[in-house]
């Protein structure tokens, strides 16, 4: 374990270099020195708020580092109680003034440097679109650098990218990939392995993200969980929504699921569509079978991650419904039917 930092000694570097913020590089908050010294000590008010607070920050350094070996012994001794790992709310309003505190601190790393560049390098008006590239560069590092402080995470990678999958291709044998390596073997053309996986159909199986924590224990404030803030919010505007409203509203902006199932049924078809071809049996090219599969999860209301399995009961289900009561419901929403009916059919196909 790291030795455990001194509030002498914190104060000492906050007395002789508050404004580059030695003493957060003193307590290992590599980017929140950076914040103070891009910023002077964020504009000579963070220094006067650490004056008062240096002994809370050194003593959650050393719970961190306490912490930190804690939970090294126990992975150790396979003892790690994870019964914990959910404290996190998924909302709270620590989280939009951090969000904010990124955005603003971004926005000024990105002047300074849009500033710094005009007056020493750039100085015509026709390299404008330059000097929006490099603003543009310096807001999102900041929102990097700012996300990144503390115990916070900023990842650079999209969850999708982390998305694993279980691809079953028999009853013993099993592949868990991740959506990443998945779309990075198909870019690369390292199709072989990926040829051998799907070329028997198999069954996928999305696992559930892990969101980890981005704190060691719960915060004292903001006890609410994303439920209760929910339900302030909704309360706050007035809403007055169903739970169908609430389902379809909450699908509308699930545009991550919807990418993920679109990259992966669209690698795992194309692979069948080659050997297909291959065997000069082609039935249908892999961006519209994938079309219609999204198109029929979604008219049915069923969820992205849905397997083949499924989706095919729920098809064969609508198909035996749709059939009872053809001749009473004959016209009503006739190009729903159809196109229902199409999709199924075309889902189907691809199994065959």
């Amino acid at each position: 374990m790291l030795p455990l930092a001194n509030v002498a000694k914190a104060r000492f570097w906050l007395g002789i270099g508050a404004i580059a913020g030695l003493h957060r590089l003193y307590l290992a908050q590599v980017n929140n020195a950076f914040i103070f010294l891009s910023t002077g000590g964020i504009f000579l008010f963070g220094p006067v708020y650490d004056l008062f607070y240096v002994n809370r920050l050194v003593h959650e350094y050393n719970d961190e580092l306490v912490d930190n070996s804690i939970e090294k012994e126990d992975v150790a001794n396979n003892s790690l109680d994870k019964s914990n790992k959910d404290n996190v709310a998924w909302f709270s309003l620590d989280s939009v003034y951090d969000l904010l505190a990124q955005i603003a601190y971004g926005m000024w790393l990105g002047l300074c440097l849009y500033f710094v560049l005009t007056f020493l390098i750039l100085t015509s008006p026709a390299e404008r679109l330059l000097f929006a590239f490099f603003l543009a560069i310096g807001v999102a590092s900041g929102v990097y650098i700012a996300g990144n402080r503390g115990n916070k995470i900023r990842k650079l990678s999209y969850i999708w990218i982390e998305r694993q999958l279980t691809i079953s291709t028999s009853a013993k044998t099993k592949y868990i990939l991740t959506v990443g390596s998945l779309v990075s073997d198909y870019i690369k053309g390292d199709t072989a392995e990926l040829h051998r996986i799907f070329k028997e159909n198999p069954q996928i199986q999305y696992m559930p993200y892990v969101r980890k924590p981005t704190w060691k224990k719960p915060p004292a404030k903001s006890t609410k969980n994303s439920a209760e803030w929910y339900s302030v919010i909704k309360s706050s505007f007035n809403w007055d929504l169903s739970i169908e409203d609430e389902k379809k509203f909450s699908r509308e902006f699930d545009w991550v699921k919807f990418v993920t199932a679109f990259i992966v049924d669209y690698i795992r078809v194309n692979i069948r569509y080659l050997d297909r071809k291959a065997n000069k049996s082609v039935e249908m090219e892999p961006l519209k079978w994938v079309s219609w599969r999204l198109f029929a999860i979604s008219t049915f209301s069923a969820d992205f991650f849905v397997n083949d399995r499924e989706l095919t009961k729920i098809c064969i289900q609508w198909m035996k419904d749709h059939n009872e009561a053809k001749q009473e419901n004959s016209d009503k929403f006739k190009w729903q039917k159809i196109s229902r009916k199409r999709a199924c059919e075309i889902i189907n196909s691809i199994f065959n």
